[in-house]
């Protein structure tokens, strides 16, 4: 049994090893929402009276109501089980930014038996058919899903589906809103082994492995259950974890802020066009064209200055959740992972300055223009009401 996975943690380093038996396990996130409809335009970021009636809403919900909330929710569904809340000092915090909420509480477990045909990942499993029964330790927003293996490697999709259900069981029983949030589960498997007791060995300790993106951890035997390595594990990771998944929500700010930047200036530019095709005597037609085009010009100006304000935020958090990661005695075996899935990969290109600058002169230039048409008609104007008035008089 278990004759790959013994291979590859024997070419890792492992000396005469025996599997005695293995797990994977995932490590996922569900994402809130107060708002009936999550804020996540890419056109019209949030704004401030939004922001207000987060908190106000915030304000009005226990954290300690909203865990209750959510493991209610889960009691009712026919396809979890054994529901187990840890710890005896209920508790609860939120964690919040203007597009999403994560609410983390006293921890709990289950069991879910969740057969093959209500799987949304069936097709994806391999090389077996998909795990129907698997458990999961949570705090609410934050989990750990695991199940039993035979051999390496598995694709369960375990996590998946129980962020799935989760998501599902929020909407439908809660007040609040489950929010799209990826990567969930993260991409990285962790597989736990336990190495066969034997006479008079001494423990080897635990071993801890990479290849490529999986984690191994191998432990000597021992009196714990699969749950209660599951959830030393989960405990020691959820701080980073919640960490991570902050840093992905407020990465949609600069995002968002990039985006309508570039809108502005798509209208921008379509504005200096019309100016341009536009004969210089509709002069009330360039001025319409002109006024857009500084609305468009100023709202580049504020957004671009949100947008950097948001990014310095979001490479400062970056930085510190790197740190984390670091010095995680687990997660830091997949160090570039966390580098590489949470590099902010925005900017504003260099000419967009001097092409701002260049959109910013025309409108200027037209103003000129347009003011010199204006003196010189009212010139015209009245040049010829002085003629004919002198022709009268004379």
């Amino acid at each position: 049994m278990y004759p790959h996975l013994t291979k590859v943690l024997t070419d890792l380093g492992e000396t005469d090893l025996q599997v005695h038996t293995a797990f994977v396990l995932n490590l996922g996130c569900v994402c809130l929402h107060p708002f009936e409809h999550p804020i996540l335009s890419s056109r019209f970021p949030v704004t401030d009276l939004e922001k207000l009636l987060l908190s106000q809403r915030e304000q009005n919900s226990s954290p300690l109501d909203l865990h209750a909330a959510i493991i209610k929710a889960l009691e009712k569904h026919p396809n979890v089980f054994d529901i187990v809340i840890l710890g005896k000092e209920p508790f609860g915090f939120v964690t919040s930014h203007h597009a999403g909420t994560f609410m983390t509480g006293r921890n709990f477990s289950l069991r879910v038996e969740l057969p093959e045909r209500m799987q949304k990942y069936r097709v994806l499993a391999w090389p077996e058919k998909p795990t129907e029964h698997f458990e999961v330790v949570s705090n609410g927003s934050l989990f750990a899903t695991f199940a039993p293996i035979q051999d390496y490697p598995v694709w369960t999709h375990i996590g998946e589906e129980y962020r799935e259900l989760l998501s599902t069981q929020i909407e439908k029983d809660t007040s609040v809103r489950s929010l799209s949030l990826g990567p969930s589960p993260i991409h990285p498997n962790f597989y736990f082994v336990l190495r066969k007791k034997r006479n008079q060995t001494l423990p080897l300790g635990t071993g801890v492995y990479t290849l490529k993106e999986d984690v191994f951890l191998v432990f000597d035997n021992n009196s714990q259950t699969n749950r209660d390595m599951a959830m030393d594990f989960f405990n020691d990771s959820q701080s980073a974890l919640l960490d991570f998944y902050s840093l992905e929500l407020i990465r949609n700010s600069p995002i968002e802020y990039h985006i309508e930047i570039f809108n502005h200036f798509s209208d921008l530019s379509n504005y200096a066009k019309e100016i341009l095709a536009v004969p210089w005597w509709h002069i009330f037609k360039l001025s319409k064209f002109a006024h857009l085009g500084r609305i468009s010009l100023s709202n580049i100006h504020k957004r671009y200055l949100e947008f950097e304000t948001e990014l310095f935020d979001f490479n400062r958090q970056h930085n510190r959740l790197l740190n984390t990661i670091k010095q995680h005695r687990i997660l830091s075996k997949v160090n570039s992972y966390f580098y590489r899935i949470t590099e902010p990969d925005i900017e504003v290109p260099q000419a967009f300055s001097r092409t701002l600058d260049h959109f910013e002169n025309e409108l200027r230039t037209f103003g000129n223009i347009r003011s010199l048409v204006i003196v010189s008609l009212l010139g015209a104007a009245v040049g010829a009401a002085i003629t004919v008035l002198l022709t009268q008089v004379f």
